[in-house]
């Protein structure tokens, strides 16, 4: 509790809350508004991200009465220190929750994105293969037809080893497809599911990309920043589904190609990871897992066949900024 009552205390504590209540206030605006936009949704659930990083050191070295007993006493609307100590029972505190809920969320942190990333950096693996121009004449006219409609330069295909089928980016300029991907995948579905990959270099989800990133890593310890993070992902998918209808017109081949895809590494995915990778990887972890990515690529997909397109105007990228200032107003009471 000494620590929590410290000034890194103190700040790591709002961030936390800060993001919580701007979750739950941007979730509301969102639905009574009726804003289905996944652009719009991102820049809106953004604001849990960077809103705690960059208003509450203002805060703090601005203002520095408001750390102090009085304002928290007579003057604030929520003193968080109050409720960190109501006794839950048995001699649990509330914040002995709190304190076991940034565990997990550190130690997810950790396990499954650090370690990962650490791993994929250092690892020496072979270069992936670059696929020559003449080896599949369908895959060269699809891309050439791609590249000129969305007025980007030709990405360097590369061929993956994998035996499920796959297709992602890499780096900045980088496609990469498994060759049991351009096996499985007709024409359309190959059309789409690589429009949709390229709509990841356009300016705009490559920026919203890396800022969530960061941020994501500077409140690592933040179980908010979390769901938030990974639920921006899951927008920016969608988002990349409308570029691809966009430029292509093939609902149903993005549908049916990103569900095949999903299908066949969904089911070899388990099947490799039942054998065995990991003491943190267990089958019922696994199996959650790969419900949810079923879960979410069914609302994807739903979307995509029943969405209608929709674009953002300016005045609602105004709406953001003046939620995020009636946000910083209310914050300034939350200590």
């Amino acid at each position: 509790m000494d620590f929590l009552l410290s000034s890194t205390g103190q700040y790591l504590g709002q961030t936390i809350l800060h993001s919580f209540l701007i979750a739950l206030i941007v979730e509301v605006v969102m639905k009574s508004s009726h804003i289905q936009e996944p652009l719009l949704q991102i820049k809106f659930r953004s604001l849990s991200l960077w809103l705690p990083i960059v208003y509450l050191p203002i805060l703090f070295f601005l203002y520095p009465p408001r750390a102090s007993a009085y304002f928290r006493q007579q003057v604030a609307l929520f003193d968080s220190n109050q409720w960190l100590g109501v006794r839950l029972g048995g001699g649990v505190f509330l914040w002995h929750l709190v304190a076991v809920m940034v565990a997990v969320t550190v130690f997810f942190f950790i396990v499954r994105e650090l370690i990962p990333a650490i791993r994929y950096g250092f690892s020496r693996r072979p270069p992936l293969p670059v696929l020559e121009k003449g080896q599949f004449p369908e895959l060269d006219s699809v891309l050439a037809n791609l590249v000129k409609k969305m007025s980007m330069p030709e990405p360097e295909v590369l061929l993956s080893g994998e035996t499920a089928p796959s297709v992602y980016t890499l780096g900045r300029r980088g496609l990469v497809l498994s060759m049991s991907a351009i096996e499985i995948l007709d024409t359309d579905e190959l059309e789409a599911v690589i429009a949709h990959e390229l709509a990841h270099f356009t300016k705009e989800t490559l920026v919203i990309g890396r800022i969530c990133l960061v941020l994501r890593f500077l409140m690592f310890y933040n179980p908010v920043a979390l769901l938030v993070y990974h639920r921006i992902n899951h927008d920016t998918e969608k988002v990349c589904d409308d570029l691809a209808i966009s430029f292509t017109g093939k609902r149903l081949a993005l549908v049916s190609g990103l569900l095949k895809i999903l299908r066949h590494a969904t089911a070899g995915a388990s099947a490799h990871q039942t054998a065995g990778q990991g003491w943190w990887r267990s089958p019922t972890a696994n199996t959650f897992e790969n419900r949810s990515h079923l879960a979410l690529a069914k609302e994807r997909a739903d979307i995509i066949l029943h969405g209608k397109q929709v674009s953002i105007a300016h005045y609602q990228n105004s709406r953001v900024a003046i939620t995020a200032g009636l946000l910083m107003a209310l914050l300034f009471f939350v200590v």
